[in-house]
């Protein structure tokens, strides 16, 4: 009888295969972590952005004055944001910020997106009302 030593060739494919089946389980539930994490990350940020943005719409009656709070709040320099009419919707660039006042209804909206269509987070203002939906 021959003395064995070592593995066979079958045996050693299977062990890879439970190595591989292992790695890729393991990676998968590390990155799907990882895009939860962020994901959640995002959204914190974005409702800390809005909030801001009620606060500042709170504290004046003024659009000028609401802008000039905002783009301080949000560190985005003032020159970089744009006039807002009454009633209209402005993006502030560089950012996924949209927010729109309508002066004489006492109405704020903000919302921020991630790219064109997912909301993070949308506020909705109004003062004298009770407050932000």
């Amino acid at each position: 009888m021959k003395n064995k030593r070592g593995f066979t060739l079958m045996e050693t494919v299977i062990a890879l295969t439970i190595i591989v089946i292992v790695s890729v389980a393991t990676l998968t539930i590390v990155l799907t972590s990882n895009l939860s994490t962020r994901r959640a990350t995002e959204r914190q940020v974005a409702a800390g952005y809005t909030a801001d943005l009620v606060t500042c719409y709170r504290a004046t009656d003024d659009p000028v004055a609401f802008f000039a709070a905002a783009a301080f709040a949000l560190n985005i320099p003032e020159r970089d944001i744009p006039e807002l009419s009454d009633g209209e919707k402005t993006s502030i660039p560089d950012t996924a910020l949209s927010v729109s006042v309508d002066w004489e209804a006492n109405t704020m909206t903000a919302q921020v997106l991630r790219g064109d269509s997912e909301v993070l987070s949308k506020v909705t203002f109004h003062k004298g009302k009770g407050g932000a939906q």
